[in-house]
């Protein structure tokens, strides 16, 4: 095989090396934006959740849903949040990446603060509604509110 040959053999073995790699990154950026619709659907449910609080249609089974979606939320938004800082750290070579990964993290992090007034209705709704029977309590919704500071905190400090 002649010089040029082993070159060119080279040069392609290079390219799809690389393309694995911005395949692999890419799908990290997919499940960072999967995520983030999974967490914008969970902030709707739970919206929707939040205006049965108080009503006649308030009851064990909504407060348990409420409780159930906070959660499931929660750990969208972990998932997602490491996902965008493998990305941003991991990823540094790839400028393109990084800036989309930026800008997803923005929707993210607007998602997210969100979430934050969701979570500040609920505590109003259920200090002004009590529920004897029932797991969703004050002390609950503040422990899920300090979680998703962490998380938003953790997002902050990487979107650009």
């Amino acid at each position: 095989m002649s010089t040029f040959e082993e070159a060119r053999l080279h040069n392609r073995k290079q390219r799809r090396s690389s393309a694995i790699a911005v395949t692999k990154e890419t799908t990290h950026l997919l499940e960072c934006i999967q995520f983030t619709v999974q967490v914008n659907e969970d902030i709707a449910q739970l919206h929707d959740l939040l205006t049965q609080l108080g009503s006649l249609k308030d009851s064990l089974q909504v407060r348990k849903e409420i409780e159930r979606t906070v959660r499931h939320c929660l750990e969208a938004a972990k998932s997602a949040k490491d996902r965008f800082l493998y990305i941003m750290i991991n990823c540094r070579e790839n400028v393109k990446l990084q800036n989309q990964a930026g800008q997803h993290m923005g929707i993210f992090g607007f998602c997210l603060t969100y979430m934050q007034g969701e979570l500040k209705k609920c505590l109003q709704l259920i200090s002004t509604f009590p529920m004897k029977e029932a797991n969703l309590s004050q002390k609950s919704i503040e422990e899920d509110m300090t979680e998703l500071d962490e998380i938003l905190i953790g997002v902050e400090k990487h979107i650009h």
